[in-house]
């Protein structure tokens, strides 16, 4: 059996509050070779994103009293966050206000698991 260096896997963090969608898209991520942080709480996703460190972010736009868009914009201007974020949600019409909240892309709910894969290797350069 051979061991895999969890260091050299690309680190997605995963900031869903629908239990059922973080689970399936954290298990389809690590399935296809990333380590995951999966987050269900928008309150705790800066810090998390801060502590952790990702390759990439995912960031749901609804997540309850809180907005992906938002805290994207303070990810990116208040914490000079340089890592490549996507917002996904099922309100396909704010795809057009990601450039305002400086996300680096979009994903329509429900969305096809490899779109989902490959859009992700895109952002981090893996072909």
């Amino acid at each position: 059996m051979m061991d895999i260096n969890v260091s050299l896997m690309p680190k997605v963090m995963i900031v869903e509050d629908d239990e059922d969608i973080l689970f399936v898209v954290t298990f389809i991520l690590k399935q296809n070779g990333f380590s995951v942080i999966a987050v269900s709480d928008g309150e705790k996703a800066i810090r998390e994103a801060l502590n952790e460190k990702p390759d990439l972010i995912l960031f749901d736009i609804n997540l309850g009293r809180y907005d992906g868009r938002q805290l994207c914009l303070e990810l990116k201007t208040v914490h000079n966050v340089q890592v490549p974020i996507l917002l996904f949600s099922a309100n396909v019409t704010l795809a057009s206000s990601i450039d305002t909240y400086k996300a680096d892309g979009f994903i329509a709910k429900p969305f096809d698991m490899d779109l989902l894969v490959n859009t992700v290797r895109k952002e981090l350069s893996i072909a």
